[in-house]
């Protein structure tokens, strides 16, 4: 099971004033809407995206100087409910600008589409209790060396970002838990096999509990824009040894799936350490 991590923190921006940014979306083609419960895939900039469907329309995020309440994510989650009420289930982003000298926003400029089957332009997956993985979602053609004697690899991925911190605001941290199909493989002669899926899902809800740890643990700590990088990443290296460490005994003590017993007794524990931070789950 290959593990991947990543630290992302934002340096601080000095906020002079404050407004809102601005969405400017440009509709060309609005479908029916879809509910809240449906997915809104979104495909980062740099990503391929081959449109097999419908393009809605356009949308472009702008910021005069100096806004609030306009993170990357607090952009997506407003451009996100304007897919839903054109009906497009695709967010192709085309331009991503990170916060500088002249905004402390994010700035986005998109594409929307509503295509058949979200899943075929899926390149990743963050945890979710209803979205359990396929073998559809191993998407990695060719095996890689590490899974050499394997019959499947997942590769997940723990990651930390902060917003904008500045004198006049209080340090927000987003701890995600993510799949990356195209850096999942399984062997074809496995894709009928449920109990090694079960294995991988396994990998991937371990790795929640440690998400969910590692979310608890920024809740009992007051970060500020003097302490936060530092602080930060020390909790997120303790929390990624940990995983790590944990994700080695699961695989020896299940022999990576083959020992059906021992997986049994993970799956309950697992579940049950799950059930305990739920408090700390964003879904």
């Amino acid at each position: 099971m290959k593990k991947s991590v990543l630290l992302l923190i934002i340096l601080p921006l000095l906020v002079l004033n404050s407004c809102s940014p601005k969405i400017a979306p440009t509709i060309t083609s609005k479908q029916n809407p879809i509910s809240e419960d449906e997915i809104v895939l979104v495909i980062d900039e740099l990503s391929f995206f081959e449109n097999d469907g419908i393009k809605v329309g356009t949308v472009k995020s702008t910021d005069k100087g100096f806004s609030t309440n306009c993170n990357y994510d607090d952009l997506i989650a407003t451009i996100k409910k304007l897919c839903r009420e054109n009906g497009a289930n695709i967010l192709k982003i085309n331009n991503h600008k990170l916060p500088d000298q002249r905004s402390s926003c994010d700035r986005i400029e998109a594409t929307l589409y509503k295509v058949p089957n979200y899943k075929i332009h899926e390149k990743k997956i963050e945890w979710s209790k209803e979205r359990k993985l396929t073998w559809y979602d191993f998407k990695q053609e060719t095996q890689p060396i590490s899974a050499l004697g394997y019959g499947a690899e997942t590769s997940c991925e723990l990651e930390l970002k902060s917003n904008n911190t500045n004198l006049f605001s209080k340090a927000k941290l987003k701890v995600t838990n993510t799949f990356f199909c195209n850096h999942s493989w399984v062997n074809l002669k496995n894709t009928q096999n449920d109990i090694l899926l079960e294995h991988e899902q396994l990998h991937f809800d371990l790795s929640e509990v440690y998400a969910r740890e590692l979310r608890k643990k920024i809740i009992e700590k007051n970060f500020n824009i003097f302490n936060l990088m530092k602080e930060s990443d020390k909790l997120f290296k303790e929390c990624i040894a940990l995983n790590k460490e944990r994700q080695s005994l699961y695989d020896k003590e299940t022999s990576h799936g083959i020992d059906t017993l021992e997986q049994k007794k993970w799956k309950k524990n697992i579940e049950m350490e799950l059930s305990k931070l739920q408090d700390f789950s964003t879904n």
